[in-house]
């Protein structure tokens, strides 16, 4: 663990994880999400896309549902209550006030005391680019949730998947931080 992250408490009830395509939070998340649904917490996603760009050789109007049951059949398994898929369209992701105002409301109608991401950095470090749809989520996400908070006057847990990107939010969120659960 690296000094500057503080461990993710776990006195929570109810967390949302919020990221773009299907998968994402099988890509080093869906095991934290298994530890805490075992744990009794209640765990909804919402994803901004339903990935219908992720087969190159399948059109897309097959691979979105394909894509979805996939997300549901890897939630059934780590226990998770609910999925929900904003209809963005995948590739294209705009960090915008459409974007802002879904985000938002999803937060609001799930009143998550944790929020989960992914790295919405520029690169996953060296010369491996980042989903320029994952940047623009998280362009805004850390906002929405800020914004939720203070309108809400309660405080959110904020963590993701990426040390780095969790130290950023750790800096504009006290609370947060990211690391293995003990």
């Amino acid at each position: 663990m690296s000094a500057s992250l503080l461990p993710l408490p776990e006195d929570w009830e109810r967390g949302l994880a919020v990221v773009a395509h299907p998968d994402d939070m099988e890509y080093g998340a869906a095991s934290a999400v298994a530890r805490w649904t075992s744990q009794g917490k209640t765990i909804d996603y919402v994803l901004a896309t339903s990935g219908e760009a992720g087969i190159s050789a399948m059109p897309p109007s097959e691979v979105a549902p394909l894509r979805e049951a996939e997300q549901r059949a890897s939630c059934r398994e780590v226990g998770v209550r609910s999925v929900e898929f904003l209809g963005f369209p995948d590739g294209t992701l705009v960090a915008d006030l459409g974007l802002r105002r879904a985000l938002a409301l999803a937060i609001r109608e799930h009143r998550p005391e944790v929020i989960v991401s992914i790295n919405f950095r520029d690169s996953w470090g060296g010369a491996s680019w980042n989903h320029a749809d994952h940047r623009a989520l998280g362009g805004r996400e850390p906002h929405e949730q800020r914004v939720v908070a203070d309108a809400d006057r309660r405080d959110v847990v904020v963590a993701a998947p990426d040390p780095e990107a969790s130290a950023e939010l750790m800096h504009r969120h006290p609370r947060a931080a990211l690391d293995e659960p003990p």
